[in-house]
């Protein structure tokens, strides 16, 4: 069952992250977006790690996307 939770969690935050990615934001804006990412999982991973999950994942696709650019259909 855990596994099931898992998956389904990934896929609802890879979802969102494509939600904000596909208008192409400006750089400065997904500097933001990693930044409250960075801050969310930071205040949330001693309380709950499936809650710090929330922030850690579109943390981690939006610096690849920075890094290195690739279409959402791609994510």
């Amino acid at each position: 069952m855990r596994a099931f939770h898992r998956m389904i969690g990934t896929t609802l935050r890879v979802g969102l992250t494509v939600l904000v990615l596909l208008p192409g934001p400006p750089v400065t804006v997904l500097i933001l977006i990693i930044a409250l990412g960075q801050f969310g999982a930071e205040i949330l991973i001693g309380r709950h790690y499936g809650a710090a999950l929330i922030s850690v994942t579109p943390l981690a696709l939006t610096v690849v996307h920075l890094t290195s650019p690739v279409a959402m259909t791609t994510l």
